[in-house]
């Protein structure tokens, strides 16, 4: 009994993370999108609320099996304040924080939401009859009206 309540706080903190990276992967894409109308100020502004969202996950405890994707999470931080303080390309920045986090979110294998995670199982589609072709066909004059198909 023991081993499966570990095995469950596992996954849940497993899935917790995902759900962050998810929020962030988020942030980022509103960010990426609404840089081109927003200015300069506002748009670091911004980002330095994504580099405090990426602190706050970093922050709190995690078993060691996550700390391969904290690291992966903190290069995106760092690469993002870095960004800022030597005034660089902040939105080439961006698309790249934002494929980073894209493959990390992929690597984790949480869902996101619960929309869509369970795939349906598809049950075979019954065939529909195809029409012989033209060439086989009778003229629509030599087919006898409905009702009367009973052979002689």
């Amino acid at each position: 009994m023991e081993m499966h309540f570990k095995r469950f706080i596992l996954n849940e903190q497993h899935e917790y993370l995902g759900h962050k990276v998810g929020d962030l992967l988020t942030s980022v894409h509103e960010l990426v999108q609404g840089g081109k109308q927003v200015g300069a100020r506002q748009l670091v502004k911004h980002t330095e609320g994504v580099v405090n969202q990426i602190r706050k996950i970093l922050h709190t405890s995690w078993p060691r099996t996550e700390y391969k994707f904290l690291r992966r999470l903190q290069k995106c931080g760092v690469a993002l304040m870095k960004c800022i303080d030597e005034k660089g390309d902040l939105t080439e920045t961006l698309n790249s924080v934002r494929s980073e986090l894209e493959d990390l979110s992929h690597k984790i294998a949480a869902p996101i939401n619960k929309l869509g995670s369970k795939p349906k199982k598809q049950e075979p589609k019954p065939q529909k009859e195809t029409p012989p072709p033209a060439s086989q066909q009778q003229p629509a004059s030599m087919m006898p009206p409905p009702g009367l198909n009973t052979p002689v």
